[in-house]
Parts: structure tokens; sequence; C-alpha cells
């Protein structure tokens, strides 16, 4: 016989006295700190509290996500709106395309009122933009003025730069003078290479291209690279500057073409565009196309 009074503590005494439903509302309440015998109540109803309190946190997560990306949607989609700007009608505009433009849809673009466009067609030695063939046909069966660059890679021979870009041109007779592309940026940052070395390399490249009949090529770059690369080795050469923030007072008038915009977006267009200006009106416009 058992002379002491049985002791019960607060969980002990909940969990016999009460069903699991009401146990359950006690440990919801606060009222259930720390059950001394598992074994006395109903695991099932354990869990089941570990489930309500899961299901909001998970659901809460879910509801964060989905907010967060609608957000960045918007902002993206609000920071590439479509230019729509319409062009003046005493200016000649182009643009100018890689396969980071993606899809094109040129009958679009020339609505818009582009006449030219630039298409790049190579990098360095041996590389080959994928989208550039299939560009050409596309852009002139919708009655654009073509012309074609190719992307000059430092550390490589410029004679052998020139002579892959002919070979990739091919049969395809551009209507614009070719291009040399003068870039620092791109896989061009990471190449140690002193200014006197890529300037002899690109009067080779030029120097080939003089040779095989273009005798008045083109040379682009931005304002930093012209004046570093370009400026004392290029004549005979019509400039294209790129500068959004405006034509550099020390080019005067000495520019063919101005890249005014870069990495915009404009309708007919899957992916990011720069867009360019030349230098005259309609007169000159088709004296140029005539040289």
């Amino acid at each position: 016989m058992d002379i002491h009074p049985k002791k019960h503590t607060p969980a002990q005494g909940l969990s016999e006295r009460c069903t699991g439903a009401q146990f359950r509302a006690a440990c919801l309440n606060g009222l259930v700190l720390r059950p001394v015998n598992p074994a006395e109540y109903n695991t099932t109803e354990v869990q089941n509290v570990k489930t309500i309190h899961i299901i909001p946190a998970i659901l809460l997560l879910g509801v964060c996500l989905i907010a967060l990306i609608v957000y960045n949607y918007s902002r993206n989609r609000t920071a590439k709106e479509p230019v729509h700007a319409p062009l003046r009608e005493d200016e000649i505009h182009g643009i100018d395309l890689s396969h980071y433009s993606g899809r094109v849809d040129f009958d679009a673009l020339r609505a818009q009122g582009y006449e030219f466009v630039f298409l790049r067609s190579s990098m360095g030695i041996d590389g080959v933009d994928r989208n550039f063939h299939g560009s050409m046909r596309q852009a002139r069966r919708a009655g654009f003025k073509t012309g074609v660059y190719h992307f000059f890679r430092f550390g490589e021979s410029g004679t052998e730069q020139a002579r892959h870009f002919l070979s990739v041109i091919g049969s395809h007779n551009p209507d614009l003078p070719v291009v040399l592309d003068v870039e620092e940026a791109g896989i061009n940052a990471s190449v140690n290479a002193a200014t006197s070395e890529v300037v002899y390399e690109l009067k080779a490249f030029l120097d080939y291209l003089k040779r095989s009949g273009h005798e008045r090529p083109i040379v682009y770059s931005n304002r930093k690279g012209y004046w570093k690369y370009l400026h004392d080795h290029t004549e005979n050469c019509h400039v294209w500057i790129a500068a959004p923030e405006g034509l550099p007072a020390s080019l005067g008038a000495d520019w063919t073409f101005w890249q005014y915009r870069l990495d915009t977006r404009l309708h007919g267009v899957e992916g990011n565009v720069d867009c360019n200006r030349f230098n005259g009106g309609r007169q000159e416009w088709e004296a140029f196309l005539q040289r």
C-alpha cells in the first residue's frame, strides 16, 4: 500500500484528464511547457501541433518569394521599356546588332524609320557571330542598308584577324564600308597588351583591308579608345564614335557615324540594341552610298 499521495506535474495532470484535442489546445495556449512522459499522450496529436506551426511559416515564405519575383519583373520591365521617340526626317538613323541582341524583327525596325544596320560578323582570328549570315539576309529583305563589323581582339595578329573577317563576309557585299571595332571592354579587358603592340596590329589589320580593296574602312571606338589607339593611325578612314554623353568637341565634324545611345530597347528586338546617326542629311547619305 502506497501511503504517500501520488503527485502530478501540470503536464501529467492535463494528459490524464484531457482528451487529445483538449491537450493540443492546452499546448497552443501555453499551459503545457514540458510533458514529463510522452507515452501518456497521443504522438499523432503532437505531430499535428508541429504541423500547425510549420504550415503558416511555409505559406508566408512562399508569399514573400512571389512578391519578390513580381517586384523584380516589374522593375526590369520598366527599365527596359522600348523607346518610342520618333526620328527626325532630316536625319539618317540606324542600329548595330550582334547575337547578344537576340531575335530581331527587321520589318518592325524598318517601320520605325531606321535605315541602316551594322552587323557583327566576327571576332579575333576565328570567332564568328552565329546570327550574322541570317541577319544579313533578313535585313536586306526589309530594306536596310547593311554594314559589317569585326571585333578586334588584343594580343592576336592583326593580319590574321583581317583575313578571317573578309572570309566570313564572303559574298555578302555590304552596302557600307567594312568596320574595325576597337574596344577595351569584354575579353580585351583581361589582355595585358601594351598600347604600342595593339596599335601595331591595328595598322596591320587596316593595311590588309586596303590591300584587299577596302580603301577607306570605318574605325569604331569610344572617346578613350579613339584617342588612345586610332587617332594618329587611321588615315583615310571613316570614324564611328561611341559617345552617348554627346559628341566630343575635339572631333569637330570629323566623324561619319555617331553612336548616341547604348543598350536601349526597340520594338522588334528581343534584347538590347545601340542607336546611331549618320553625319549628314539625305543628299550626303545618297552620295555616301555611291562612294
